[in-house]
């Protein structure tokens, strides 16, 4: 049985190969514009989402610029390396905003289940464009430590919860994800007569 999940689930990686860039372009524009969005309902998160739309744009050219090296495993190595350093830099420059006061506090809960909910998509959407298990773990580990070290929180939520939700979020959509990959791919255990 452990043989048929593994022959099924390298299937399932060696037919995704072919469609990784085009959700990395759909995830890409989908969480610029979901950001967009939250910026023009939450006018005081306007510069942290121009910089995690500029975080986004970068992931975009990345991965079309690796889309024609022939070998796509070291490509999606080198895609999971620039994920994190995007992660890095995006996450770092936001700390940095924030400890200078260019960034404002006390959010409703409201925007914050915004940031939330696009926190779950970017778990999710890690799992669907083959981020290397590894990648995704300092992936999230970089938003977490950015909830979790800011000086002073950023909602009402207040500062341990922020990040422990902020956890929770990249958790629950790495599960959906692989929930939905897991139903995607495997076929069904009906008998055909």
């Amino acid at each position: 049985m452990a043989d048929d999940e593994q022959q099924i689930f390298a299937s399932a990686s060696e037919r995704f190969v072919f469609y990784q860039p085009l959700v990395v372009i759909l995830y890409c524009c989908a969480q610029s514009a979901f950001y967009s969005i939250l910026a023009v309902s939450f006018p005081e998160l306007r510069s942290a989402c121009s910089a995690v739309v500029a975080g986004h744009v970068v992931l975009l050219v990345v991965r079309v610029s690796l889309h024609r090296i022939a070998d796509q495993d070291r490509a999606r190595v080198m895609f999971s390396a620039a994920w994190v350093m995007a992660y890095m830099i995006v996450d770092g420059s936001l700390c940095f905003a924030h400890q200078v006061g260019a960034l404002p506090t006390g959010l409703s809960f409201e925007c914050m289940v915004g940031v939330l909910a696009l926190q779950m998509l970017q778990g999710f959407y890690m799992r669907l464009v083959a981020i290397q298990s590894r990648a995704v773990l300092a992936a999230s580990a970089c938003n977490v430590i950015l909830w979790a070290t800011l000086p002073t929180p950023w909602s009402v939520i207040g500062s341990p919860w922020e990040a422990i939700l902020v956890g929770a979020g990249h958790a629950l959509g790495e599960l959906l994800a692989r929930l939905f990959t897991l139903n995607l791919y495997v076929p069904s255990r009906q008998k055909v007569s």
